[in-house]
């Protein structure tokens, strides 16, 4: 559901959560399946989170947080946690989506910022905000 709402009504990816949660309910599987299918059966949501199968196994891995990854490395982003529509806002401000490689330029001491490179952009981001982005770190 959030995958739809995000692709065909562009409702913002920092509201697609709770309004999926409200509407996931009403829907018959039915419907579901017909939207699963005029989507191409995505595998993942808009935040990176793998979207369970009807039937079979489902792997709910996160990845390395961002607030992990080491200075000096493209960092490709997966999975970014949706609880906080206002941090999920600015992130997506600054270009960080799931997809996206950024690189991770230098932690700043004693609890600083992290810097990271989006594009030509270079973003400060403190620990609450690297906490919520997950991914794989690569040398660089």
């Amino acid at each position: 559901m959030e995958t739809f709402l995000a692709r065909v009504l562009d409702v913002p990816w920092d509201e697609v959560h709770a309004e999926a949660e409200l509407l996931e309910h009403a829907l018959s599987d039915r419907l579901e399946e017909r939207i699963d299918s005029a989507l191409g059966h995505p595998t993942h949501d808009p935040h990176g989170d793998p979207i369970p199968p009807r039937d079979g196994p489902h792997e709910e891995g996160w990845g390395e947080a961002l607030d992990a990854a080491p200075a000096g490395c493209m960092f490709r982003v997966e999975r970014v946690s949706d609880r906080d529509s206002a941090a999920l806002r600015y992130l997506g401000e600054l270009g960080i989506y799931p997809g996206v490689v950024l690189t991770v330029e230098e932690q700043a001491p004693f609890g600083g910022p992290r810097w990271v490179r989006v594009g030509e952009e270079r973003h400060p981001l403190g620990a609450a905000l690297t906490r919520l982005v997950h991914g794989h770190a690569e040398r660089g």
